[in-house]
Parts: C-alpha cells; sequence; structure tokens
C-alpha cells in the first residue's frame, strides 16, 4: 500500500465525495475518487501535472484535507498506519471526543449540518431501544455552538 492525501467535499444535503493523490516513484500523478465510502473505485494516472497544483485546484473547489491515508491497489481505504482488525474490535460503552472549533462560518454551518445528520441516525437507531439515559444531554448545545460564528471547545 502506498500514502495517498485525502480530500473531502460536502455537499449541502449532508453527503460527501472524497478525492485523493499521490505522486508515482516516476513523477506521474495518480488520483481516486468516489462517494465517501471504505474504498474509492475511480482512478486515473496521469504525467506533466504537479501534486500540488492538482491539490490547490480541488482546494479551490471546496475540497477540504481529511489525512494521510493507505490505498490498496483494490482502492480500499485506510487511515495511515492503521491496520483494519479483523474480526471488528466489539462495541464500547461509551466514547469521549473534544472538539475545538476555530473554523470560518461557512464550515461552522458545514459542521453543524453534519451533527443534525448524525443526530437523525442515532435517533433512528435508537427509537426502538427503552435507554434514554445514554441519550447524551448535548448535542444541542454543540449544535448551537456550531452555528456560532465564533471559535469553542467542546467535549462529550
Amino acid at each position: 500500500m502506498t500514502t495517498w492525501r485525502l480530500y473531502r467535499y460536502r455537499n449541502r444535503d449532508g453527503s460527501s465525495k472524497d478525492w485523493a493523490v499521490r505522486t508515482n516513484p516516476g513523477g506521474s500523478i495518480t488520483t481516486r475518487w468516489g462517494k465517501t465510502a471504505d474504498r474509492l473505485p475511480g482512478v486515473s494516472t496521469r504525467n506533466g501535472v504537479r501534486q500540488f497544483d492538482i491539490e490547490k485546484k480541488k482546494q479551490a473547489k471546496g475540497y477540504v484535507f481529511v489525512a494521510e491515508v493507505d490505498i490498496d491497489s483494490e482502492g480500499k481505504v485506510f487511515f495511515a498506519g492503521h491496520v483494519m482488525p479483523e474480526p471488528p474490535l466489539p462495541a464500547m460503552g461509551a466514547l469521549y471526543w473534544q472538539i475545538e472549533c476555530r473554523a470560518d462560518p461557512d464550515t461552522g454551518l458545514a459542521l453543524a449540518s453534519e451533527i443534525r445528520r448524525l443526530l437523525d441516525v442515532m435517533q433512528a437507531l435508537t427509537e426502538n431501544r427503552a435507554n434514554p439515559e445514554q441519550t447524551w444531554p448535548g448535542w444541542q448545545q454543540l449544535l448551537d455552538l456550531s452555528l456560532n460564528a465564533e471559535s469553542f471547545v467542546q467535549s462529550g
């Protein structure tokens, strides 16, 4: 596997698409693309373009750098240095996270949109469960903070 630079474009409806790029040993550039998923099926290799230039063009279109990742020959994406477990790890009882947001207002709106989408997904997953005490009450506060034009730090 080789290391790629992964970028993501978020649509206003909450969906997203990914694009990854790498420079090959001979100087050619290979890109992969597709809907955000664990595999990027599209692939193209070309000469006569610099990785820096092509990344700047994608950023100008609204793509945001996500991370350096490994992608195998079939297009399967792995975060760099992360070996996918076989079988999957068992579910944990809790998750702790922290968000430090110093973004422009448009990025804040994109974050709010993603939070709203995730809340809808969580609600759909838990509708038939009787564990309301596991619902974190800070989601609305996080949503409100992301809609403001100010920087914030939030954890949960």
